[in-house]
């Protein structure tokens, strides 16, 4: 399975789309600690799907 992220940074949002597969989700973050936290947490879990 292909997974596909992309980032669109703004001043004070980042807009993050991940494509998986034919699935598409789009994920706005603020760019601050919470905002990095939270990218950090959706990212992670796409570890598991490459073991």
């Amino acid at each position: 399975m292909q997974v596909t992220f992309g980032i669109d940074v703004s001043k004070s949002t980042s807009t993050v789309c991940e494509l998986i597969g034919e699935s598409k989700n789009e994920l706005t973050i603020t760019n601050d600690r919470p905002g990095f936290i939270q990218l950090l947490k959706e990212l992670s879990a796409f570890l598991s799907i490459r073991k």
